[in-house]
């Protein structure tokens, strides 16, 4: 979809760096946790896996942070989380049912 020329414009690219840091962050555990098990206990490796996978960690949970409680651009509250349960997988603010890549002010609300 082409925001562009929404007002929401740098709100929603924002989000897409976001949830874009946090796909990378995902696959690149699961690579390294998929390497470590093709390899035998032997190998290098398998026993200095942990080494990388501390920081992918970190940044796995910082990215999913930040992607869970990225603000919404209408109402400036979590996106995607309310209270303690969020939801990425969420079309609309669970807050004020801005949907997710709206180019305009006004529109359906409620969550």
């Amino acid at each position: 979809m082409d925001v562009s020329s929404s007002p929401y414009a740098a709100a929603w690219q924002t989000y897409r760096q976001r949830r874009n840091a946090f796909i990378g962050a995902v696959a690149s555990f699961a690579g390294l946790l998929g390497l470590v098990a093709l390899f035998p206990s032997g190998n290098l490796l398998a026993a200095y896996w942990w080494v990388a996978a501390v920081p992918l960690f970190v940044w796995f949970v910082v990215a999913g942070f930040r992607l869970t409680y990225w603000r919404c651009p209408s109402c400036g509250k979590a996106f995607f989380a309310r209270l303690l349960v969020g939801n990425l997988f969420a079309r609309r603010c669970l807050h004020c049912g801005l949907r997710k890549w709206s180019k305009l002010e006004s529109g359906a609300r409620g969550a």
